[in-house]
C-alpha cells in the first residue's frame, strides 16, 4: 500500500475491511480512526508547490511525515519560522516524493533524512531541483532522472522565510537562483535578530488614575505627521534584520554561486522568457500598525552584468500574488491588493517607465488570480487573463478594458494555466491535488465564442 495514502483513504480502507469481516458484520459496530494512525498518514503542504516534468510522465511534490517529529524534537528552533538548519518551520518532516502518472507507481526520493521540499524540474527534464537539509544546513540539491541519484550543487546556505521560495532555473537548464544567507552573517545572527526585544514606544504606555475616580476618559490622538508615520513603519518592519537574504545563480557547469543582489527582503522572484532577466518583489515591510498593508518594489536585476533598476516603488500587494512577464519580456504585469488598495491588474514596461493600470473600470475581487497564479498572459502578449472566484476575466491591454468571458458554475477557482497561450485550464479548487490532475475545466478561447467542456483522465 502506498504510505502517501490521506486520511480519507485510510478511512475508506478501514470501512472495507470491516464491512467484509464476517464478525463485524455481526456485530455493526464501527471505531473511530485512532489518533496514532491517523499521524502515521502522510500530507501535501498547503503552500509548497507541485511541478509536473515537461514530458508529462512524472509528478514532482512534497509530502510530510508528522509522525517523524520526534525523531527532530532536538533539532532546534531560534525563530518562530526558522529551524537550527534553515529549514522552514512549516516544511519540517518532509520528503520529495514523484508519482509516474501512467501507472501511478510513487516513489520516496529523499528516503527521511533530513527535510526535503520544493521539487522544480529542469526545462529539459534531467534533473529535479529542491532544497534539503540532509547534510545538516539547507542546501541545493538535484536529483538525476537518468542516474536515480542525488549531489548537492551548492554550499551556500539557502536562506527562505517561508515556504513558497523555491529555487527557479533558467531556460537552458544549466543554472538555478536561489536565496542564500548573506555572507556576513550565520543562521545564528538570523535567530538573535529576530529574539530581540521591541524597541519602546514614544508613547505612554501606562493610564493614569486620579484616587477615587469611578470614570476613565479616553481621548483620541490627532492624525499622525507624516515624521511619526514614517516612525511608526521603522518600529513595525523593526525584524528586518533577520529577513535579509542574498539573491545568487547558481552555474551546475561550473560549480559556481554569483550573488546577484545582497540583503533584502524577498519570497520570489521570476525569471524572463529568454532567461537574461530576474523580476523581484522586494518587501518593503508594513504600511502602519494599524492597516498592517503591506508594501513593496518590483525590481528587475539583469543576470548578465548583474545591474539593477526598480520600476515600481511602495505599491500594497501580497508575497503570494506572481508577478507574470509579457511572452516578448517587454512587460511585467503585478497585482494590487491589501487592505489600503483597490485589487487591479497593472502592466509596466520592463525597460522602465509609467505603470498603467489595466482594469481600471468595475470588476470583481480577482481573488483567484492570488496564490501562486498571478496575470496570465496569451501566447501574443496582446491580453491578459484574470480568475475571480467563479469567473474567468479578460483585458484588453491595447484598450484597458476588462470583460467576464466565462463563468464556470457551482465552482470555486483558485487556479488559472495556459499550456499554449490559446487555451485556460482552470482547477477546481474544492479538489484535491491527485482528483486536481485528473478533472479540469477547458475554456477555449476564440475570437468570436468560448466553449467549454469538462475534462476527465482515468487515474
Amino acid at each position: 500500500m502506498p504510505k502517501y495514502l490521506t486520511a480519507y483513504s485510510l478511512i475508506t480502507l478501514e470501512f472495507v475491511l470491516f464491512v467484509n469481516c464476517p464478525v463485524a458484520r455481526a456485530q455493526k459496530k464501527l471505531a473511530p480512526l485512532p489518533i496514532k494512525e491517523a499521524f502515521k498518514t502522510l500530507n501535501l503542504p498547503m503552500f509548497i508547490p507541485i511541478d509536473l516534468s515537461p514530458d508529462g510522465k512524472l509528478v514532482a511534490y512534497t509530502l510530510q511525515d508528522i509522525s517523524r517529529k520526534d525523531e527532530t524534537a532536538n533539532s532546534g528552533s531560534p525563530s518562530n519560522d526558522l529551524t537550527r538548519t534553515g529549514v522552514p518551520r512549516r516544511a519540517l518532516y518532509c520528503d520529495v516524493w514523484i508519482t509516474d502518472v501512467a501507472t501511478g507507481v510513487a516513489k520516496n526520493l529523499t528516503e527521511g533524512k533530513g527535510t526535503s521540499w520544493g521539487p522544480v524540474w529542469s526545462p529539459d527534464g534531467r534533473l529535479l531541483a529542491f532544497y534539503s537539509d540532509r547534510n545538516g544546513v539547507q542546501s541545493l540539491w538535484v536529483w538525476e532522472r537518468a542516474s536515480g541519484t542525488l549531489r548537492k550543487i551548492s554550499d551556500a546556505i539557502v536562506r527562505v522565510r517561508t515556504e513558497v521560495s523555491i529555487a527557479r532555473w533558467t531556460p537552458d537548464s544549466k543554472k538555478l537562483v536561489i536565496n542564500i544567507l548573506p555572507e556576513d552573517m550565520t543562521l545564528a545572527d538570523v535567530a538573535s535578530f529576530i529574539k530581540r526585544p521591541a524597541p519602546e514606544s514614544d508613547a505612554p504606555n501606562e493610564f493614569v488614575k486620579e484616587p477615587g475616580s469611578t470614570v476613565m476618559l479616553y481621548t483620541a490622538r490627532g492624525a499622525n505627521s507624516k515624521l511619526e508615520q514614517e516612525h511608526e513603519r521603522v518600529r513595525q518592519n523593526r525584524n528586518h534584520p533577520a529577513l535579509v537574504t542574498d539573491l545568487a545563480l547558481v552555474d551546475l557547469i561550473t560549480n559556481e554561486t554569483k550573488r546577484l543582489a545582497r540583503r533584502i527582503i524577498t519570497d520570489n522572484w521570476w525569471l524572463s522568457p529568454d532567461g537574461q532577466n530576474l523580476a523581484v518583489l522586494v518587501s518593503k515591510g508594513r504600511q502602519s500598525q494599524q492597516t498592517l498593508q503591506a508594501l513593496w518594489d518590483l525590481t528587475v536585476i539583469s543576470l548578465v552584468d548583474g545591474r539593477s533598476k526598480t520600476l515600481v516603488s511602495d505599491f500594497g500587494s501580497d508575497t503570494l500574488i506572481p508577478i507574470s512577464w509579457s511572452p516578448n519580456g517587454k512587460q511585467l504585469a503585478y497585482m494590487t491588493a491589501g487592505p489600503n488598495v483597490r485589487n487591479d491588474c497593472w502592466v509596466v514596461p520592463a525597460s522602465g517607465g509609467e505603470p498603467r493600470n489595466i482594469t481600471p473600470g468595475e470588476h470583481p475581487r480577482f481573488d483567484g488570480t492570488f496564490l501562486y497564479c498571478g496575470p496570465l498572459w496569451d501566447a501574443a502578449g496582446n491580453y491578459l487573463y484574470l480568475l475571480s472566484k467563479s469567473s474567468v476575466w479578460r483585458v484588453t491591454g491595447a484598450k484597458d478594458e476588462a470583460a467576464e468571458i466565462a463563468t464556470i458554475p457551482k465552482r470555486s477557482l483558485r487556479e488559472i494555466v495556459s499550456p499554449d497561450g490559446r487555451t485556460i485550464w482552470s482547477l477546481n479548487g474544492k479538489e484535491n491535488f491527485f482528483q486536481q490532475y485528473q478533472l479540469r475545466t477547458r475554456v477555449t478561447l476564440r475570437s468570436s465564442a468560448i466553449s467549454m467542456e469538462l475534462l476527465s483522465r482515468q487515474p
